[in-house]
């Protein structure tokens, strides 16, 4: 078993102040954050270590079921809790099939497993929900980093003109390398959300797409909230609308910056 803090510390202990201030804000105010966030992200970030995301992280879990999840091993085990997270609730309100993971929640392979099937699951939601013009911005300001994977970019471009560019046709398309292509959209959203910048062809394609669809860090997670539906409540007195955001970008930071 890893805890909480073991198993997060590795990715917040080498975040900035303002990467730290995201989380910290969703752990504080959950589907409140706009509202309620009354300071800049660094300055919350330098308020926030590692140990106090933590225990505000395994706090939003155990909500309102505190000392059953003692009982019952549940406090504190982060493996645990991301399972019972995509099985009880993200595979529910996202209607997916439930995941069979290849290591157990309490190995470490199997806390990157379920991270990753958050992201790539976030992920998909997100690409298909994009409308035609905002596919070809991000394609655009990926054009660089899709022709050096191998990717067929004109084709893909293609079939984004053509109306037919959902993650089940590219899936189909791109075969082997379509995984390489979800890396290259998580990669190239996670220095949006986390500042990390990108290159200026893909600044000069995509500044006016970021401002209307993120609005910067936290309207980005707020855009992501909206994907899931109302969490909050659904299967448990839990705060789902606290700690669902806040595993998500430490996942996605994981698996780009680490």
């Amino acid at each position: 078993m890893y805890t909480v803090y073991e198993a997060i510390s590795p990715v917040t202990d080498k975040m900035k102040p303002g990467e730290r201030g995201v989380i910290a804000a969703y752990l504080l105010y959950g589907k409140d954050v706009e509202e309620k966030l009354n300071e800049s992200l660094e300055e919350l970030g330098r308020k926030w270590n590692t140990e106090k995301i933590a225990e505000a992280l395994n706090d939003a879990f155990v909500s309102g079921l505190g000392i059953w999840d003692v009982v019952v091993g549940r406090d504190n085990n982060y493996g645990r809790q991301i399972d019972i997270c995509i099985h009880q609730v993200l595979c529910k309100v996202l209607d997916k099939s439930k995941p069979r993971f290849k290591h157990s929640y309490d190995q470490w392979e199997g806390i990157i497993e379920r991270e990753q099937w958050i992201v790539q699951t976030f992920l998909e939601r997100f690409w298909d929900g994009l409308s035609q013009e905002e596919k070809m911005a991000i394609l655009k300001g990926m054009e660089k980093e899709l022709k050096e994977a191998g990717i067929d970019y004109e084709n893909l471009i293609k079939k984004v003109m053509q109306g037919q560019a959902t993650l089940t046709v590219l899936r189909a398309i791109l075969g082997f390398r379509f995984h390489i292509f979800l890396a290259q959209i998580s990669n190239f959203l996670a220095k949006l959300v986390f500042g990390r910048g990108l290159s200026l062809t893909a600044n000069a394609a995509l500044q006016k797409f970021a401002a209307r669809i993120f609005g910067g860090p936290i309207g980005w997670l707020l855009f992501f909230l909206t994907l899931v539906g109302t969490v909050a409540g659904l299967v448990n007195p839990r705060e789902w609308d606290k700690y669902i955001p806040s595993v998500f970008l430490i996942a996605l930071y994981r698996s780009n910056f680490q």
